[in-house]
């Protein structure tokens, strides 16, 4: 099995409290995205990670602190890595292993982890999803 190296992997925050600017200062990092929720009057925020485990690591060490503390205080509801996982349609089954001390990293600062599968063709492109046919 080749090893999986993550890119494009970002940190969502979900139910997130307050300004853009003032959750930028509290973590000390810009963030990529920040736009209201699709229910309710909180927001939701996100910041892209750069390529592979290392790095993502030392972003969580350096933001882990701020978002539990951000958590504790009901500044932020619920914080994710998200790693997107292409997927060959050609392929029967694939496996992703996380290295625990990226896990380790995460969990210190109860941040979970969640993979996103993205089926792709032949090229390498993601496929679209089917458009519903008129019956």
């Amino acid at each position: 099995m080749a090893p999986f190296h993550p890119s494009s992997a970002v940190l969502r925050l979900a139910d997130v409290a307050g300004s853009k600017s003032a959750l930028e200062a509290a973590l000390g990092v810009k963030l990529d995205r920040y736009e209201p929720a699709r229910k309710g009057s909180l927001n939701y925020a996100q910041m892209d990670l750069n390529d592979g485990w290392d790095a993502i690591v030392d972003r969580i060490q350096t933001v882990g602190p701020q978002i539990s503390a951000l958590r504790r205080d009901g500044v932020i509801g619920a914080a994710a890595i998200d790693l997107p996982v292409l997927f060959d349609e050609s392929l029967a089954a694939l496996s992703v292993q996380v290295p625990s001390h990226v896990a380790e990293a995460v969990g210190r600062y109860a941040i979970d982890i969640e993979i996103s599968i993205y089926l792709t063709n032949e090229r390498g492109s993601v496929r679209q999803r089917a458009k519903p046919t008129a019956r």
